[in-house]
Formats: structure tokens, sequence, C-alpha cells
């Protein structure tokens, strides 16, 4: 039944990209972000630490 609510609740505010996650002990969160294959993703070229 929580997990009806997590659902009608991501669709009361609009989400249209979401997922909806129970983990062991019976927490249920909504995950929001892109939906996958959207947009290819960006690597950055990150720059090694600076030697001390």
């Amino acid at each position: 039944m929580d997990v009806l609510r997590a659902i009608n609740a991501a669709k009361q505010a609009g989400l249209q990209d979401y997922r909806v996650e129970v983990a062991p002990d019976g927490t249920v969160s909504i995950v929001v972000g892109a939906p996958a294959g959207s947009e290819k993703r960006k690597r950055r070229k990150l720059n090694p630490p600076a030697m001390l």
C-alpha cells in the first residue's frame, strides 16, 4: 500500500522521471532523475591530484 501512495505522490507532484524503491527494512523512496538513455552521459576529464 505504501508503494501505491508513493506512486500517487509522485504523480500529484507532476514528476515524470522517477522510480519507487523499497529497501529491505521497508523504507519506501521516490528517486527522481533523468530517464535512462535520454542523453548520453558526458564524461569529464578529471585532473590528477597535485603532488604535495
